[in-house]
Formats: C-alpha cells, structure tokens, sequence
C-alpha cells in the first residue's frame, strides 16, 4: 500500500489557511496556500493545497478562481 502522508509542516500550514478561509479570512489563506506552492517541490501534496486553494476562492465568492485551481 501507498500512502501519499502529508510532511507535518506542510500539515501545519495547510490547517493553518483552513483555520484562516473557516474564519472569513480569504486573503491570508490565500497566501498561506500560494506560499506553499512556491516553496519547493511538492509533489503529490500540490494537489492538496491547490483543493484548498480553491476552497478558499470559491467561499471568498470568487467561483472561476476556484475552477482554475481545481482543474489544475
């Protein structure tokens, strides 16, 4: 079996911009995640923090951004 377990910072800052797109706080989600994406190679992980990406996005209102980072 595999399993594609997320490295626990990369966890850490993924509930982090989760905890922030919880509380109404799009745009410093939004940057968490994007930070993320440009922080080195993630691999499998990318995946996960564009879902979130587009979580945030969709809940900010912003439906197409949202498409955009699901369809990625």
């Amino acid at each position: 079996m595999v399993t594609n377990k997320i490295p626990s910072e990369i966890q850490k800052s993924i509930d982090k911009a989760k905890d922030y797109y919880n509380g109404s706080l799009y745009d410093e989600s939004k940057t968490i995640l994007v930070e993320l994406l440009y922080s080195g190679d993630l691999g499998n992980v990318e995946a996960e923090v564009r879902f979130h990406l587009g979580v945030a996005s969709y809940y900010q209102g912003k439906v197409r951004d949202a498409v955009l980072q699901w369809t990625r």
